[in-house]
């Protein structure tokens, strides 16, 4: 049942996300986007918001992944995909969960003997 709901969260995310970045780009070029709108306090305050957030999840990430390559992979990932990415790695990492995990199991780092 967990198994279920989190990857139809997971997958509703990135396919959201992979939509609205489409439909936003056919709309307007980012970088056009960003030199009209870089002064813009509200854009730079949910900017900040979003990469803050971000980073809460790097933060864990980097708790559970022990192998510095995907920690790397996954940071620049993070910066340049955002969303996109996180809800790509958590869909891989519930994929790799035995079908009766916890929420312990995703939260917290098992020991290895």
């Amino acid at each position: 049942m967990l198994r279920r709901l989190l990857l139809t969260f997971f997958f509703i995310m990135l396919f959201s996300m992979i939509l609205i970045s489409i439909f936003a780009a056919k709309q307007q070029n980012i970088i056009i986007f960003l030199e009209n709108n870089s002064h813009n306090l509200w854009f730079l305050a949910t900017l900040l918001d979003c990469y803050w957030g971000l980073l809460i999840f790097y933060i864990w990430y980097l708790y559970k992944q022990p192998c510095w390559k995907w920690r790397l992979a996954t940071f620049i990932g993070i910066c340049t995909l955002g969303n996109i990415y996180v809800a790509t790695i958590a869909i891989f990492y519930i994929y790799q969960l035995p079908k009766d995990f916890t929420i312990d199991s995703i939260l917290i780092k098992q020991q290895t003997s």
